[in-house]
């Protein structure tokens, strides 16, 4: 007989687990957690988590940009310190 779990967090059925003879294998119902597809879990509490954490991820406002700086101004000068001009 095949055992599985429903994989549901918030709410929301991401997936499967399915017993085998080395663990749960990952079956994936979701796009949002497509990477786990096939991934091997000790438990089902443990796939639950772990894709808790890959739709929180995937769901979370993406971080502040770094601050971009205009470019520094180059300039060239001659040798004798002076600037060299066009």
């Amino acid at each position: 007989m095949v055992r599985s779990q429903p994989v549901v967090v918030a709410g929301r059925h991401l997936g499967s687990v399915v017993a085998g003879a080395e663990g749960w294998n990952f079956i994936a119902a979701e796009p949002v957690v497509a990477d786990l597809h096939g991934q091997r879990f000790p438990s089902p509490e443990e796939a639950v988590r772990v894709a808790g954490l890959v739709l929180d991820r995937a769901t979370r406002p993406p971080a502040t940009p770094p601050v971009l700086r205009p470019p520094p101004v180059l300039r060239v000068v001659a040798r004798d310190g002076e600037p060299d001009l066009p």
